[in-house]
């Protein structure tokens, strides 16, 4: 009995997974339909199709999460304030065993993460559901470049 149970909430969790995880997408969809209005419909018809039989096409949510996630606010933004590329290039030097003055600041673009995870949510991750700003950064040494996805105020960073 107890089994029985167990499989009849897994499999409504995993049902409400999906569904959640179609809402996103269509929510999605619907804020890029000012910028790229066909593809939008295009796509946000066939993830509906794809609701209603309960699968979610993995390459329309992949291409949506992909373009709405490395959405820029604007092409003239101010850079990140020193104190958050320091805290990464500590961060990342510790990770990678090099020194902080080896690692320097390519690119810093203001960015909107359509979710609490900043775009890099990890396999079976439930991430908030929520437009955060934050910063797409991209550190280098002389042979390898790194990109970190942070909030605003660097606090919240996750490596790509």
């Amino acid at each position: 009995m107890k089994s029985a149970l167990l499989s009849i909430a897994s499999a409504q969790s995993t049902r409400l997974y999906r569904v959640c995880i179609a809402l996103v997408v269509a929510a999605m969809l619907s804020l890029l339909s000012a910028v790229a209005l066909p593809t939008a419909m295009a796509q946000e018809t066939s993830i509906r199709e794809s609701v209603g039989t309960g699968s979610v096409s993995r390459q329309a949510l992949v291409a949506s999460q992909a373009f709405a996630a490395r959405k820029p606010i604007n092409s003239a933004a101010p850079q990140p304030s020193p104190a958050i590329v320091d805290r990464l290039r500590q961060a990342l030097g510790k990770r990678v065993n090099l020194p902080f003055k080896a690692l320097t600041l390519v690119e810093a673009m203001p960015t909107i993460w359509t979710d609490g995870c900043l775009g890099l949510a990890k396999r079976d991750e439930l991430c908030t559901q929520a437009l955060i700003k934050g910063w797409r950064i991209v550190l280098a040494d002389r042979a390898h470049q790194w990109v970190y996805h942070t909030d605003q105020q660097g606090h919240v960073y996750r490596l790509e």
